[in-house]
């Protein structure tokens, strides 16, 4: 990003951009999104980041908020597992 977007006025802030970090996409990566977020907004930072990181796996908690352990911690556990077996089997 040029500049600051963060509305801070840091010019650092905002800078780093992980589609254009090719080491990123070595590291596995879940993005879990709860799908009542009011702080990050499900609709549009979900696609945010579905934008910056293409390569990573994004799950929707529903029902969930910006804390979805509190919310739901089994839906969250389960996710958890889902994603550690796919890793597991991926090896």
């Amino acid at each position: 990003m040029d500049g600051d977007r963060s509305g801070t006025g840091d010019p650092g802030v905002g800078r780093w951009e992980p589609r254009t970090t090719p080491a990123l996409r070595a590291v596995p990566v879940t993005i879990a999104w709860g799908s009542r977020d009011l702080l990050l907004t499900h609709r549009t930072q979900s696609a945010r980041a579905q934008w910056q990181m293409a390569w990573a796996r994004h799950v929707t908690l529903p029902g969930c908020g910006h804390l979805p352990f509190a919310d739901d911690a089994v839906a969250c556990f389960d996710a958890i597992l889902r994603i550690t077996r796919v890793a597991d089997s991926a090896r």
